[in-house]
């Protein structure tokens, strides 16, 4: 698996009552994602063979597969999860890396190390007695960055679907995000010296996105295709004071904070003028990401990937639901993510389109709920 060493699987396995890493959590919202997971078993020519889907990417692709394995858990039987790591050399040994190697200090996080796989399977029983073993697979990296290159050879690696891990090594739905938010630079985190070849000014990161479809259409030649785009930043929401300062700065062309330099941020230095607009293109902000998913819409409309691949538009569907439904101005709650689950899922465009004009729309309402329970609590001290 491009260098990967694959460990054992983690023991035990977990049922689908059990609490534990890589759980979905119980709420409401996988109520509405299961029957739209058995809709697309049941509409297959054979509603009884396997059904697997594949996700790639990073935290924000990982929560959608966790809304995505709570639907499972909704309607299905004997549902258990198995965790297990995959690690590969320093990204200075790898060709093929996003990153230059640099001599920087520890807390950089440079490319992804260790490849969390994640399996979520069980049994859907379907009208008539029938029934279907459903495979729900993640592979993700949410500490570093992941390089969208390698997602096809990595998630249909051989040695994954060999024991003693016995994955399907192919898929009917594949739902995989680029990781762009891992190509912009913070200073406490990534340094603009990695992430100014990927800036919006340059196609460098529209090749990348090119080149990983392209691998993944010949990994996955009869799948269903999903690309999750880079979800919205709300500036306001980021919970780094420095990353925040700069991202506000950079956004509203306050020149002198964007491109200051603090005692805190390892990271950080001088920007050369001529390479300002790059720093701007790049920075760690709401409006990198509004350009990223432009990016991200104009390559999925090129006319060699418009037929096979499907835009989930995380970003509009972030974008929408804005700063009110983010704790840290990247995740978004929980019923967000299942909105995301379902346009994943979904074959109505129409219901897909709804998802975007009204994403959360679950959760402002429990919000106001939890408000007025709060108002009253405090009425009665």
């Amino acid at each position: 698996m491009f260098g990967l060493a694959l460990a054992a699987p983690a023991q035990p396995l977990l049922p689908s009552s059990a609490q534990a890493a890589g759980s979905a959590p119980a709420d409401a919202h996988v109520r509405d994602i299961g029957p739209l997971l058995m809709s697309r078993i049941a509409q297959r020519p054979d509603p009884t063979a396997p059904f697997t889907i594949h996700s790639w990417g990073d935290s924000t692709v990982k929560n959608v597969a966790r809304q995505l394995w709570g639907g499972l858990r909704a309607i299905g039987s004997d549902v258990r999860t198995t965790l297990m790591r995959a690690s590969e050399p320093p990204n200075d040994a790898r060709p093929g890396t996003l990153f230059p190697p640099l001599d920087l200090p520890a807390s950089a996080t440079g490319m992804c190390s260790q490849l969390e796989i994640e399996s979520t399977s069980g049994k859907v029983r379907l009208e008539k007695g029938m029934s279907a073993d459903v495979n729900i697979i993640g592979h993700h990296c949410t500490n570093a960055t992941l390089d969208f290159r390698l997602a096809g050879e990595a998630m249909t690696d051989q040695l994954l679907s060999a024991p003693p891990y016995s994955l399907p090594p192919q898929a009917d739905l594949v739902l995989v995000g680029p990781a762009a938010l891992h190509l912009l630079h913070r200073e406490d985190l990534r340094p603009f010296a990695w992430t100014k070849t990927f800036c919006n000014s340059s196609d460098a990161y529209g090749e990348v996105l090119r080149t990983g479809l392209r691998l993944l259409e010949g990994a996955y030649p009869t799948a269903d295709l999903r690309l999750m785009n880079t979800h919205a930043i709300c500036n306001e929401k980021l919970d780094s004071p420095t990353v925040k300062r700069r991202a506000l700065a950079c956004d509203i062309g306050a020149t002198d904070e964007c491109f200051a330099c603090h005692a805190e941020e390892l990271l950080c230095e001088d920007v050369k003028p001529e390479e300002r607009e790059l720093f701007y293109d790049s920075v760690f902000s709401s409006k990198s990401t509004d350009r990223l998913a432009k990016q991200e819409l104009a390559v999925l409309s090129e006319p060699e990937f418009k037929e096979r691949w499907t835009l989930v538009r995380a970003h509009a569907m972030t974008k929408a639901a804005g700063c009110n439904l983010t704790a840290d101005g990247v995740h978004y709650v929980s019923s967000v993510e299942a909105d995301e689950a379902m346009a994943a899922l979904s074959m109505d465009t129409d219901l897909s389109a709804s998802l975007v004009r009204r994403p959360g729309l679950r959760a402002v309402k429990l919000q106001n709920y939890q408000n007025m329970l709060a108002a009253r609590r405090a009425r009665r001290v």
